[in-house]
């Protein structure tokens, strides 16, 4: 499946450019670019939550707050639909 027009991922792509301390341009991201691979850390990684929470309205569970189950964009962008669906 293919995020690429998708409002989604380009929200939680400025998100990530947003919140990571080494820039990159947002054309190079894409939905399987690998979160790791991307320099993100632990800490950067609650602060991207912390950033999608408030721009999409909606707190991961405890369960989420783990980085290893959110190994690509595709990944965060899947879990972000899902709640934003579940929450209509």
């Amino acid at each position: 499946m293919s995020y690429q027009g998708n409002e989604t991922f380009i929200t939680i792509k400025q998100i990530i450019i947003r919140n990571l301390e080494i820039q990159r341009a947002l054309q190079d991201l894409n939905a399987e670019s690998f979160l790791q691979e991307l320099g993100v850390n632990s800490i950067e990684f609650i602060k991207i939550v912390v950033d999608i929470e408030s721009t999409f309205g909606f707190e991961f569970a405890d369960d989420d707050l783990d980085a290893n189950k959110f190994p690509t964009i595709q990944s965060l962008i899947c879990y972000v639909e899902k709640r934003i669906h579940f929450n209509q």
